[in-house]
């Protein structure tokens, strides 16, 4: 089952040329919608094939090491290009901070997911209404990163989007580490991936999750745990 919107964007973009559609209109949308410049590789390619790991769909990934956005054919939508075109233009996708990506991949992908929902309520409301419903699979929010997006929705109810943004979206000659550190330093929050704790390593997600209430209180994790999810990922609630 898929959204009436779904046949369209596909038809327009085999017609148009994916290439050009994330080149135009999805970068396009991203720098809008975030206010900020983003570099994606020049050598940046896309194609389409099948996709699937342990028997289980992958929409969508984006390979670093070649530059590489992959499409799972017939299952992937305007959703799916938003999120692997953030993987592109992200910090975590530069090579001096390879090993950062390895070590919290998980709160990558929810930030990643976290800022495409941001991308879609602010440049494609039907998209972001059939994500935050989870009526059609190929739009839903997948279960492994909802606890990670839910995190970054909760925190952004005391700091402003632009702020996470500047954690992800690489600019050249800008520093992960120096941003990380000041942003910790500025809203008095405890350090979950650069600490050499052994803790940290058991789980990123929910040692990330108790750092964000000790700071801003018991709201994060009822806004996680208990809030439907559509109240958790309502932006309009968020501060910009």
């Amino acid at each position: 089952m898929t959204p009436e919107c779904y046949l369209t964007f596909i038809m327009d973009a085999t017609i148009t040329g994916i290439e050009k559609v994330v080149k135009d209109e999805i970068t396009t949308s991203i720098e809008k919608a975030l206010k900020t410049k983003i570099h994606l590789p020049p050598t940046l390619t896309i194609y389409e094939t099948e996709l699937r790991k342990n028997r289980r769909i992958i929409r969508g990934l984006y390979n670093p090491n070649t530059n590489e956005l992959i499409l799972n054919k017939g299952h992937w939508c305007r959703k799916t290009l938003i999120h692997e075109t953030l993987h592109a233009a992200s910090y975590f996708s530069q090579e001096e901070y390879e090993r950062l990506n390895e070590k919290i991949r998980i709160l990558i992908e929810g930030m990643t997911e976290f800022l495409q929902g941001y991308i879609m309520y602010k440049e494609y409301p039907e998209c972001y209404k059939a994500w935050i419903n989870q009526k059609y699979p190929i739009c839903s929010l997948p279960i492994t990163y909802e606890p990670a997006t839910q995190a970054f929705a909760a925190l952004a109810r005391h700091v402003p989007i632009r702020e996470i943004t500047k954690l992800y979206i690489w600019q050249p000659n800008t520093n992960w580490h120096t941003q990380y550190k000041k942003f910790l330093n500025k809203y008095n929050i405890e350090d979950v991936i650069l600490t050499k704790k052994a803790k940290i390593k058991i789980n990123i997600t929910y040692t990330f999750i108790n750092a964000l209430t000790k700071t801003f209180g018991n709201e994060i994790k009822e806004l996680i745990y208990q809030a439907p999810t559509e109240t958790c990922l309502n932006y309009s609630e968020m501060k910009e």
